[in-house]
């Protein structure tokens, strides 16, 4: 422990930032320990499945992934992004593809339609946004990695396109929102992805 009365030169992080401290102090220790008790922790993030559970817009999807059994791929795997439906997206498909969908004879069409929104991969919007569509570009050269298109888990390709008001379209759904997770990205879509 440290007694005595001479400046003690002490260098504290407080906020990521170094802060300078020339006081005269009886304990490093002492100094050291107020420091680390007024800097806030972060919480750290919920993984995609407990992320979705959060938020009612995502009720139907969460339900179909649980009734698909798919909710534990969004609990334990890691580096998978979501393009999640709202509730309003789903009740938009017609009365007929909804019934078929939620009807427990018919599981497989509803994995399929799920992991049809999933990709592997933890892709930010950033990248995402690295990766819209050029339609107009030559063929010749083989495109660029991001520009590649992403194929979701169902095996389908999925473009990525900006409207005129610069959001992120998926196909046909526009990014509303986009959450980090623990394990991957979740983007909140106004439509399901066809």
């Amino acid at each position: 422990m440290v007694t005595t009365k001479q400046p003690l030169l002490l260098l504290l992080f407080m906020n990521n930032t170094p802060v300078l401290n020339t006081a005269p102090c009886k304990s490093a220790v002492t100094k050291l320990a107020v420091s680390a008790e007024s800097t806030p922790k972060k919480k750290p993030l919920a993984n995609s499945l407990n992320t979705m559970k959060k938020k009612p817009e995502l009720g139907t999807l969460t339900a179909a992934l649980e009734q698909a059994q798919l909710d534990m791929l969004l609990k334990d795997k890691d580096g998978v992004t979501l393009f999640a439906p709202t509730n309003q997206a789903f009740i938009e498909l017609t009365q007929g593809v909804r019934g078929r969908l939620f009807n427990r004879q018919n599981k497989d069409q509803l994995t399929k339609l799920l992991r049809g929104h999933m990709v592997a991969g933890s892709y930010t919007t950033r990248q995402l946004k690295a990766r819209i569509s050029d339609k107009a570009a030559p063929k010749n050269p083989p495109p660029a990695p991001e520009k590649t298109p992403l194929i979701t888990l169902a095996g389908d390709e999925l473009t990525i396109t900006e409207n005129p008001a610069g959001e992120l379209v998926v196909n046909n759904a526009r990014i509303i929102k986009s959450i980090k997770t623990s394990n991957g990205y979740v983007y909140i879509v106004d439509a399901a992805l066809g």
